[in-house]
């Protein structure tokens, strides 16, 4: 009876991991189903990113190990020319900085790059614009594409997952691990999916080549996280919105994050470099209480004994970047500027903290006294109660120039808002649009006069 007894168990057992397998099997059979019909919809629907996706794409193809890496936003890949400071330091370095990158990007960037590399140094942009406001809170529904644009690219890893699970709430899931379901409106749109899946099909899309003609120049994207750019900024583009910051502007989410970069190199050995970009003057003039956010970032710095740079305080006689040659906007260099930039920067982040304060301005205010007056260009705010556009001409000099205003509506005539005098603020109509004459001199220097010509 033994004998028949472990027979029958043992064809039991078999019985049972048959079963076992077979609903394995239907289970992965299921699985594959999914995965490539979310492909399959993918392909069909999503109209992808061409930085996000050649960025990822360079990244992974990197042979060498990353020594270098630069992270934070734009105005990093716009602005630090990776290939230049290879030549410089001799060393490999990658710009991982995507557009609107916000800290929490940044960090879960850096675990991704930490696993693949043994990282000598972390170099962190902090522009202002991504830490504070609304932009600063990193898991609203409005801004959760910048950070799905990462992660649509990214290789399956639990790091991976944990920055999609804490990047946006519980409602938004489905559109941040599902790419297809963010075009749900246009799923009956043939239209939509011919235009998506022609897209795949190009020579630049297969070889993970873009480049973006323009009738000022071409943006170009490159190996190492490099925007090759020739767009210089013209006059008339000199307009920029007014931001005023909070007195305490850098968010909960953002000083979070930057905490959490600062520990994980501290304790993975990686030196960390915090710094900020420099910006056209228009922009930083279109900043009010820009110095609340430095001295935020200044006193996290400090509290870790690390370094912090911030560009915009440059010494004329060190670095000189305002031209409009060298930038492509108002906050971004073009490639002309980052081949300026890019060596002074890397001389300056390879000395000491000690070496380099003969470099800088110890404020912004300071270095705007200390520079002869100017005159940047237009800034505004709307006011869609009264239907006006308010605008400023920015300078910095609360007075001891003078301004004489003329503004030339489309298919108008010109009309004469001043003549010379110490006001800087005035209005046009909200749906107007045309170009602004300035005229400017110093009251104790009237026959000096310089025009500036700004659409608005």
């Amino acid at each position: 009876m033994i004998p028949n007894s472990l027979f029958t168990s043992s064809f039991r057992w078999l019985g049972k991991c048959l079963r076992f397998l077979k609903r394995a099997g239907m289970i992965l059979a299921v699985l594959t189903l999914l995965f490539f019909s979310c492909r399959l919809l993918d392909y069909m629907y999503v109209h992808e990113d061409q930085w996000f996706r050649i960025l990822w794409h360079h990244y992974y193809e990197e042979e060498r190990n990353i020594d270098n890496l630069f992270l934070g936003s734009s105005h990093v890949y716009a602005d630090l020319n990776p290939m230049l400071l290879d030549a410089l330091n001799g060393q490999n370095n990658f710009n991982l900085s995507s557009p609107v990158q916000r800290l929490n990007a940044s960090y879960y960037l850096l675990k991704e790059a930490d696993d693949g590399h043994n990282l000598s140094h972390v170099y962190l942009e902090l522009y202002y614009d991504v830490s504070t406001g609304a932009v600063g809170e990193f898991d609203t529904p409005e801004e959760l594409h910048w950070n799905w644009g990462n992660t649509d690219y990214m290789k399956p890893s639990l790091n991976k997952v944990q920055f999609m699970l804490t990047m946006g709430r519980p409602e938004n899931y489905a559109d941040i691990f599902l790419p297809f379901v963010r075009y749900r409106e246009h799923m009956l749109d043939s239209e939509w999916i011919h235009i998506a899946t022609a897209a795949k099909q190009e020579e630049g899309y297969r070889s993970y080549a873009c480049t973006l003609y323009d009738l000022k120049g071409i943006v170009q994207y490159l190996d190492k996280g490099y925007q090759y750019s020739t767009l210089v900024l013209q006059e008339g583009e000199l307009l920029c919105p007014q931001n005023k910051l909070a007195d305490a502007p850098l968010t909960a989410d953002a000083e979070k994050y930057l905490r959490m970069i600062i520990d994980f190199c501290r304790e993975n050995d990686i030196a960390l470099t915090l710094f900020i970009n420099p910006i056209h003057g228009l922009q930083m003039a279109s900043v009010e209480n820009y110095e609340a956010y430095t001295n935020q970032i200044r006193s996290i710095a400090g509290e870790y004994g690390l370094d912090f740079y911030d560009f915009n305080l440059c010494r004329e006689e060190w670095l000189d970047m305002q031209k409009q040659e060298y930038f492509a906007d108002t906050g971004h260099l073009n490639s002309n500027g980052a081949g300026v930039f890019t060596p002074f920067f890397w001389q300056v982040v390879s000395g000491s903290s000690e070496e380099n304060k003969k470099y800088f301005y110890d404020s912004y205010a300071e270095k705007l006294a200390a520079l002869p007056p100017q005159t940047y260009g237009l800034l505004y705010t709307d006011d869609e109660g009264q239907g006006i556009r308010l605008l400023q001409v920015a300078s910095n000099r609360e007075e001891g120039l003078e301004y004489r205003i003329a503004v030339t509506p489309e298919g108008g005539e010109e009309r004469i808002v001043q003549d010379f005098s110490e006001n800087r603020e005035f209005a046009v109509p909200l749906e107007e649009h045309g170009i602004c004459t300035v005229s400017v001199r110093a009251k104790e220097a009237p026959e000096d006069v310089r025009t500036l010509q700004v659409v608005y």
